[in-house]
């Protein structure tokens, strides 16, 4: 892996200072984390999956924070006149869709038949209630993209981030996943 040039660092002081910008005017706390001296993974192919840990850290520094919003360093905001409030999260209901069988580029099987699931789980829409939604992930033209994506503080997000974590999930799947952290 080839060490970053003055355009790549020259990219991400503006991706930072792009992103301060946004939260001071909306009043947002933003956390950076080097990435380059944390390397708590770096001699494992899951570093990319680090988020997880990122993630968890952000929410114990943060207890009263509902929402958290992960950005990779090489994204920006490009609608300032908007706080997240008003553009998103008083909108879930308008601009999210629900439904697997509406955009599913990876092919993914729906309706699920497992027994253990309940129906709601079951359906290809969950249950329609936006005070349900507690991950709002956007698509690119390779699916899901995990550069940006908003998380809410919740049980179910616990279990989520510990699912995504799990040696067991990662270590027997990783293989089969083309998209490493993207899927």
């Amino acid at each position: 892996m080839e060490w970053k040039g003055a355009s790549e660092w020259a990219i991400e002081r503006v991706s930072l200072w792009n992103k301060r910008k946004y939260a001071k005017k909306w009043g947002y706390e933003i956390e950076v984390v080097n990435m380059v001296a944390k390397k708590r993974y770096a001699h494992e192919w899951r570093e990319s999956w680090e988020k997880v840990d990122l993630i968890r850290d952000a929410m114990k520094k943060y207890p009263n924070a509902e929402w958290f919003w992960w950005l990779d360093l090489n994204t920006y905001i490009m609608e300032y006149s908007y706080s997240l409030e008003n553009h998103i999260f008083k909108h879930l209901d308008e601009y999210t869709y629900r439904d697997i069988n509406y955009y599913n580029p990876l092919n993914i099987t729906h309706p699920l038949t497992d027994i253990y699931l309940d129906p709601i789980s079951q359906s290809a829409t969950g249950d329609q209630d936006p005070s349900s939604i507690n991950l709002v992930l956007p698509q690119d033209c390779g699916g899901f993209n995990l550069g940006s994506f908003f998380i809410r503080r919740s049980d179910w997000t616990d279990r989520l981030l510990d699912i995504w974590w799990d040696p067991v999930l990662y270590e027997q799947k990783h293989m089969d996943w083309e998209h490493k952290e993207q899927d």
